[in-house]
């Protein structure tokens, strides 16, 4: 009954526009409770991202690992010109699933095989048709025929449909993974290496970052056999050291102790550790456990005697920490590959300095005159080929890079960074660096690291129905081939967007519904060192007229391309330009849409698509971004924010460009924090951005998809203090320090909070902590990046330009 209510509203109803201002207010609770990926498929687009629906992937391939920007698909190239909705698909491989649903299944085909396209090689799916008896296999991407093994035959009937069909889930549901076979595997696939670079230049150990570091590795340790189901035998691991030194460690089984070799001549990278440069978890356990232990002693270092010289004497230790020291990074990543390369893996590199020494050495070239001009795109840039070139050698030894940067200064991450963003691995950066303000976040981000889902040596194509073509990638990866890509890591946030051209009018294969399709096909390695082909296969409607391409237009896909075609350009061009770009495209679908479904509104009025209400609203958020914002922005944020925002996830980044306010010291009125009869949480009102909120006797939440930060007003009440942050007196506030969660009584304030927090966490599908901030303190600065509709250029009057624009477009 309830999927019958559900029904679309006639196009004339959903072609609306309310009169409040369009803003994103977060999932809905009235969500459906349920979204059945083929039987919705004509009915219903798919749920916004982070929605609490639970979805079945009944045959179509779920909208977590890929979305179309509009689901029903335009038939016609007139269609498409008069729509100006791109075709493309964002792809996000690799993404968890949801609460409540099923696992990808696993098929093992065994001697048999996977059934592929004779023609275009795609593999079997929903979609396939059987004919000649079930001997032949219709591809419903190309439309050849294909001979089926014998032992795989099995009866149709005059539909192209197997008798055995949902007997298999290779060919009832939309996503499956394969077991490789031997076919495709160039050598004996094999749980990757975990390798970690410690920084121990002065900088890291005076400012705590050398003991924060070996407090992440230990809990990293403990996650990494997590995800290996606690199987010590799958689990390598290596470590490395360095200053302006690198410092291998021998961790081979069989002896008492790791053994130090220090390499000084730092300009050719190799291993002086024939073998022990890494070892099994299970073989020497006890030999990795006592070495991170006895880091410290090992260096000659007085952790606790350094702490009390810091606390007699702070600005001695001030001035240590800013003087810094020279940095070798690039050069123990280079050395710590020379180590794995036979076997490839994951590299996890802490830095606080430039790299000035040895291999990858780097001259600072930070200028503040250049910001804010059409120069200031060669600070996003690496100033030559060599780190783009390095990374291909990275790629090619099948090694993943993970930076955690945490610096006083610049340290040219649009360089260095790119070791990461071609590898498939991430950065996090934490700039200027203050234990006090980023210790809880950096341990938190290495948590997160190590316990999502990921791939390893993994290589990615897409395919088409006939009458579509790929014109256009967009993401960090390397070309293998013309069609291929190859991704050393990918882990589960990681988006990439297909871009198609509609090369001829779209025509339904023999049998086959009027259907487009694309495949998405990603040969890769589990963390157990098993080898798969995971398959997602996407069927599209066709789409006669303008009013059902929008109907089924999908934002989150529509917003994740443009943004990703905005770093591109920001990149290559300037800031100025990426802002233009995104509000022209607005103009200009705005007044396609008019023009063809909102003739009978008033002049007076912006008419704009139920599903792209809010897109203007990105818009402008991007504009007042760290990525674009002309201003106060270094080039090491500004790269750290562009690489962010054009690879993360669907429901990262609608918070990451506009952060959710709202309002937590309230929390037991109008039961908010409690779960409605559906069993959803009911959450606050979100608010807009500006410091009008910010009121003395307020506790406020902003989340940006990354990181929460909870704003105390002077004057809130002792209750919430109290129960929320375990303090009587707001002068007692500690950064990082909430109350216990009470969970005898989830009614009590601190219940309701705690409730609010973990629905935040199941939507971002992360582990966050919380900053706590006061008002006038001294970290109250971190809330002004939050408030961008503050100042000028507010989101009414950028909506007044853009009607303007559409007018001017039209002629009107």
């Amino acid at each position: 009954q309830q999927q019958q209510q559900q029904q679309r509203l006639p196009d004339q109803e959903r072609h609306k526009v309310k009169s409040s201002l369009p803003r994103y207010e977060g999932p809905c609770i009235d969500d459906p409770v349920e979204y059945r990926t083929l039987e919705h498929l004509e009915s219903h687009a798919p749920p916004v991202a982070g929605s609490p629906t639970r979805i079945i992937d009944d045959g179509n391939c779920s909208p977590r690992y890929m979305r179309i920007t509009t689901h029903h698909i335009p038939q016609t190239k007139e269609v498409k010109n008069n729509s100006h909705l791109p075709i493309a698909a964002v792809l996000q491989p690799f993404a968890r699933k949801g609460r409540g649903e099923e696992e990808i299944p696993l098929v093992d085909m065994g001697p048999i095989g996977i059934l592929r396209c004779s023609r275009c090689r795609g593999y079997m799916n929903n979609y396939s048709l059987f004919i000649d008896g079930g001997k032949k296999m219709l591809c419903c991407l190309c439309g050849t025929s294909t001979d089926v093994p014998a032992e795989y035959v099995c009866s149709s009937d005059n539909k192209g449909t197997r008798r055995d069909k949902y007997e298999r889930p290779e060919l009832s549901k939309g996503s499956i993974d394969f077991v490789a076979t031997k076919e495709y595997c160039l050598r004996e696939p094999f749980p990757p290496i975990h390798y970690f670079i410690i920084d121990v230049s002065e900088f890291a150990i005076v400012s705590g970052l050398f003991e924060l570091t070996l407090l992440s590795v230990k809990e990293s340790i403990s996650e990494l056999l997590d995800a290996v189901d606690g199987d010590e035998s799958k689990l390598f691991v290596g470590f490395m050291t360095y200053d302006m030194t690198v410092h291998f460690y021998n961790i081979e089984s069989g002896k008492s102790q790791a053994e130090i070799f220090i390499v000084s001549d730092l300009d050719e990278p190799f291993s002086p550790l024939a073998t022990g440069a890494y070892a099994s978890y299970a073989d020497s356990k006890e030999i990795i456990e006592n070495l991170i232990d006895s880091f410290p002693q090992l260096l000659g270092l007085d952790l606790n005697a350094i702490k009390e010289q810091n606390a007699q004497n702070p600005q001695n230790a001030q001035s240590r920490i800013k003087a810094g020291t020279a940095s070798s990074v690039t050069a123990a990543i280079s050395f710590a590959e020379a180590a794995i390369k036979d076997r490839g893996g994951f590299i996890y590199a802490f830095q606080s300095h430039l790299p000035s020494r040895g291999f990858g050495k780097l001259k600072y070239r930070e200028d503040t005159k250049i910001y804010n001009t059409e120069e200031e795109v060669k600070l996003l840039n690496p100033p030559d080929n060599f780190y783009p070139r390095y990374a291909k050698s990275l790629i090619q030894s099948q090694i993943s890079i993970y930076l955690f940067v945490a610096s006083s200064s610049y340290v040219d991450l649009s360089t260095v960074g790119i070791l990461a963003e071609e590898t498939g691995g991430d950065i996090y950066s934490y700039i200027p660096f203050n234990i006090n303000l980023h210790g809880e976040k950096l341990l938190s981000d290495v948590r997160y690291v190590m316990s999502r889902p990921r791939a390893f040596e993994s290589v990615m194509r897409v395919r088409c129905s006939q009458g579509l073509s790929i014109s256009e990638y967009y993401g960090r990866f390397s070309p293998l081939t013309q069609d291929d890509f190859d991704l050393p890591g990918l882990h589960c946030d990681r988006t990439f967007a297909v871009e198609f051209s509609l090369d001829s009018a779209l025509k339904p294969i023999q049998f086959s519904l009027p259907y487009a399709f694309v495949q998405a096909t990603l040969l890769y390695t589990t963390l157990k060192g098993e080898r798969r082909i995971r398959v997602h296969t996407i069927a599209l409607p066709f789409a006669p007229t303008v009013e059902k391409v929008f109907l089924f237009a999908d934002f989150d896909a529509i917003l994740s391309l443009l943004i990703k075609k905005v770093v591109k350009i920001a990149l290559e061009s300037s800031n100025q330009k990426a802002q233009e770009f995104f509000t022209t495209y607005c103009v200009d679908m705005l007044a396609k849409y008019r023009h063809v479904c909102g003739k009978d509104f008033p002049i007076t009025q912006l008419v704009l698509p139920e599903n792209l209400k809010i897109l203007p609203l990105y818009a402008f958020s991007i504009i007042k971004h760290s990525s674009l914002r002309i201003g106060d922005v270094r080039a090491d944020r500004r790269i750290s924010s562009l690489w962010r925002l054009g690879s993360c996830a669907f429901e990262q980044t609608t918070a990451y460009l506009h952060p959710r306010c709202i309002r937590v010291d309230t929390l037991s009125k109008n039961n908010l924090g409690e779960a409605n009869p559906q069993g959803r949480i009911i959450m606050p009102l979100v608010l807009d951005l500006t410091k009008d909120h910010l009121i003395s006797d307020a506790a406020l939440l902003y989340d940006d998809g990354f990181s929460l930060v909870l704003w105390l007003g002077l004057s809130v009440s002792n209750e919430f203090l109290e129960q929320v942050c375990g303090v009587k007196s707001i002068n007692d506030v500690k950064h990082f320090q909430l109350a216990p969660e009470n969970f005898e009584d989830s009614k009590s304030l601190n219940g309701r909070f705690y409730t609010v927090l973990h629905e935040i966490c199941r939507q971002r599908r992360r582990e966050m902590c919380v900053e706590v901030v006061v008002q006038n303190g001294p970290f109250e600065s971190i809330i002004r990046e939050f408030l961008i509709e503050d100042r000028s250029r507010q989101y009414p009057d950028y909506l007044s330009r853009i009607h303007s624009s559409v007018k001017e477009n039209l002629g009107l």
